[in-house]
């Protein structure tokens, strides 16, 4: 049976490794980011609650979040 030059070998088994280690950070990339657009939506659908409980406390209002004060919307006719 003929054989390849070892070196060849070597940088073939090597560079496999090298896509299976890169496929794996890939897999893990793509579960992170899942991980953190379910945690995204889920803040957002729980500040959606939240200024909507404030709606109903305070009226239509605009936040300063650095102080918590707050001015009612003026409606433009």
């Amino acid at each position: 049976m003929s054989k390849i030059k070892e070196e060849y070998l070597e940088q073939l088994r090597t560079q496999e490794q090298n896509k299976s280690g890169i496929l794996t950070e890939i897999g893990i990339l793509e579960t992170n980011k899942s991980l953190l657009c379910n945690m995204f939506s889920k803040l957002m659908s729980e500040q959606e609650q939240l200024k909507n409980t404030i709606k109903e406390e305070y009226g239509n209002i605009n936040i300063n979040l650095s102080d918590g004060s707050y001015e009612e919307e003026v409606k433009e006719e």
